[in-house]
């Protein structure tokens, strides 16, 4: 299955929207990384959710994507903190 690209990248754009993505497995962040970017976001990858909420603390994006399956801690139990700490749409991604 191959997803769109956009085939006009501009990186210049002022305001890009930014999306944390929240993945441990390489393979997976490496995709939607790669699409996001393709697309204009501006995507910061986290492997556990530790170093996301410290983040989170003192940025929030316009979305963060998570991963349900993390080395450190629960997806739905980070999901539920994301709500304390800020004003975020949510997106969950589980394979």
């Amino acid at each position: 299955m191959s997803l769109m690209t956009n085939p006009h990248p501009n990186p210049s754009l002022p305001n890009r929207p930014l999306v944390y993505l929240v993945e441990d497995d390489d393979g997976v962040a490496n995709v939607v990384v790669r699409e996001l970017e393709a697309f204009e976001f501006l995507v910061q990858r986290f492997q556990d959710g530790s170093s996301f909420l410290r983040k989170l603390q003192v940025e929030c994006p316009d979305l963060c994507i998570i991963d349900l399956g993390l080395p450190d801690m629960d997806g739905v139990s980070l999901i539920k903190q994301i709500g304390s700490l800020g004003q975020c749409g949510v997106l969950v991604l589980t394979g």
